[in-house]
C-alpha cells in the first residue's frame, strides 16, 4: 500500500525568557505548543482540531565567542495532552552552534542531540535518541529594530522506536520586531513534514507567534536567544 499524504493547518505559540548570568553563560526557559486548527475527514476517519503537543525546556548556554556556543538542558513534552492516548517525554538536550556573524546578517549551523524517555497511559516505557541539524540565515532590518530569519532543520532517529530514520523536516521563515523595554515579538510560518506511525506523510503548516524577553545582556552583540534555542 502506498503512503498517503495528509495536509493540515495550525498555530504554534511560544514564550521565551532569557537571563544573562555573566559574559559567558546565559539561561533560557522556552515554552511552545502545536495546535491543529483544521478539521479533516477521509476514509471513515475524522481528524478534529486539537492541541498536538506542549513543550517546556530549560537550556544553559556557554558562549566561547560570537561564533561558538555550547548548550545543555532538559525538556518535557506531552503529545495529545488532552486525549486518552497521551505520550509524555522527558528529554536531555545537548547542542553546539557555529555562526558566521556580519554587521547586517548571520549564518548559523546548529547540531543538537537528544536522549528521550517516553511513557504512555497503557504501555511500557521506552528510550530513544534523536539528532537534529539546523541551518539558518538571519538578516537585521531597520538598524537592528527588526530581523528576518529563514531556517531548515532535519531530524534523525539513530536508536529506539521510530517511524523512519529520517523522521521529520522543518522549514521556517519569520520576522521579529523589537518592543521598547518589552523584548521581541516574532511572526512567522513553519512547514513541518513528518513520517507518521502508519508510515504516511503528515504536512502541517503552522502560523507561529512568539514573544521573547531578555532580562539582561552583558554583550549587546550576543546571539538572540530565540535563534539559539528555537524548538521548531
Amino acid at each position: 500500500m502506498s503512503a498517503q499524504t495528509r495536509n493540515y493547518t495550525g498555530a504554534a505559540p511560544s514564550l521565551s525568557v532569557t537571563t544573562s548570568l555573566n559574559k559567558k553563560f546565559d539561561l533560557n526557559i522556552l515554552a511552545t505548543s502545536k495546535i491543529e486548527l483544521q478539521e479533516k475527514t477521509g476514509k471513515q476517519l475524522s481528524y478534529q482540531p486539537q492541541t498536538l503537543e506542549v513543550y517546556v525546556q530549560g537550556l544553559l548556554t556557554y558562549s566561547i565567542n560570537q561564533r561558538w556556543h555550547f548548550s545543555g538542558g532538559y525538556g518535557f513534552q506531552r503529545n495529545n495532552p488532552f486525549l486518552g492516548n497521551w505520550r509524555n517525554e522527558n528529554r536531555l538536550v545537548q547542542q553546539v552552534i557555529f555562526s558566521i556573524p556580519n554587521k547586517q546578517w548571520m549564518i548559523y549551523h546548529r547540531l543538537r542531540f537528544e536522549e528521550r524517555w517516553f511513557s504512555y497511559p497503557e504501555a511500557a516505557t521506552n528510550f530513544g535518541t534523536r539528532a537534529r541539524y539546523q541551518f539558518g540565515f538571519v538578516h537585521q532590518l531597520h538598524s537592528g529594530k527588526a530581523y528576518w530569519q529563514i531556517s531548515e532543520e532535519a531530524y534523525f532517529i539513530p536508536s529506539g522506536k521510530r517511524n523512519a530514520f529520517f523522521s521529520e523536516n522543518w522549514l521556517y521563515t519569520g520576522i521579529a520586531f523589537a518592543l521598547r523595554h518589552a523584548g521581541h515579538i516574532e511572526i512567522g510560518i513553519g512547514y513541518d513534514s513528518n513520517i507518521t506511525p502508519s508510515h504516511n506523510i503528515s504536512n502541517l503548516a503552522l502560523f507561529q507567534l512568539g514573544w521573547s524577553y531578555m532580562i539582561k545582556a552583558h554583550d549587546k552583540n550576543m546571539m538572540h536567544a530565540v535563534i539559539r534555542n528555537r524548538q521548531f
